[in-house]
């Protein structure tokens, strides 16, 4: 079952002007690239679309209605590690910090590791602004690990699998993040300064309200409690078996259309992470 909690977050906004635009002034870098994924692209099963940060901040500021609204994907964050809810700085929620940690302190990491560290950054926060329609497809979190998602401005509907099965994860793995009959969803509204947070293995997805100035903004991250180790190595296995199960991501004919997996990482990069953080968990134990 998933967490909810309201006033979790320490870091606060300045007053007069919307978060958004806030972010915008902390991101000075007008020529950077983001990771945008339209309606289209979902609807179509296609590649998201790079796209300048100055074209984003357009795009934002005219506050438009839009039948193919963007979404930018995991947007790196300039804010402050405070921002991590207060529930979730702990020692029991400390373990990828500590993975992160391990890997840097060794004297000569394998380019393997070291690419992999920068992904890992990369996860432990990360933001996620919305255009008013803008909808993710049904997901694990990548390498299996719990998510945590703030509200910081707007309205964002969250959705989870409820009283899912064993069987059921796996065929929605085999089928393409397919769901199959008789998965039992919930659904709740998240709102300025409430936070959820989604254990290893839950499926989940959010959805924004459609409508003109429906813009939301939403800080999330990635945690792997101690507590939750075993349940986690179970579902970084079935992802790595599900994984391997559809190397033709990377095998096929590249005049045929690449599947979908229900987790956003290529089988090697998946592989690598996987090995990674088993093996500096083996060795923090």
């Amino acid at each position: 079952m998933p967490i909810f909690v309201t006033g979790a977050q320490s870091f606060n906004w300045q007053d007069g002007s919307s978060p958004i635009e806030q972010l915008w002034r902390r991101s000075p870098d007008a020529k950077q690239k983001m990771e945008v994924q339209r309606a289209s692209d979902v609807k179509d099963g296609g590649k998201n679309s790079t796209i300048s940060l100055a074209d984003v901040r357009s795009r934002f500021s005219g506050n438009m209605q839009t039948e193919n609204p963007w979404k930018i994907v995991g947007m790196p964050s300039p804010l402050p590690d405070t921002i991590l809810p207060g529930f979730l700085n702990g020692p029991n929620a400390s373990l990828l910090h500590e993975v992160r940690y391990t890997v840097q302190s060794l004297a000569k990491p394998s380019p393997v590791a070291s690419h992999q560290l920068v992904a890992l950054d990369h996860t432990l926060h990360h933001l996620f602004p919305a255009e008013g329609g803008a909808i993710t497809l049904p997901q694990q979190s990548t390498y299996g690990v719990g998510t945590w998602l703030t509200c910081q401005q707007g309205e964002l509907g969250c959705a989870w699998l409820s009283q899912s099965t064993t069987d059921q994860v796996k065929q929605w793995m085999s089928d393409q993040g397919i769901m199959p009959e008789g998965t039992l969803w919930r659904f709740k509204v998240l709102r300025r300064g409430e936070t959820v947070y989604f254990g290893p293995g839950t499926i989940y997805f959010f959805i924004t309200l459609p409508g003109y100035g429906k813009h939301t903004l939403n800080i999330a991250g990635n945690v792997l409690r101690k507590s939750d180790v075993a349940g986690w190595s179970t579902v970084l296995l079935q992802q790595t078996q599900a994984v391997a199960g559809h190397n033709h991501v990377v095998l096929r004919n590249k005049s045929e259309p690449a599947p979908r997996l229900p987790f956003s990482e290529p089988p090697d990069a998946a592989r690598n992470m996987a090995c990674l953080l088993v093996e500096t968990v083996e060795t923090l134990a």
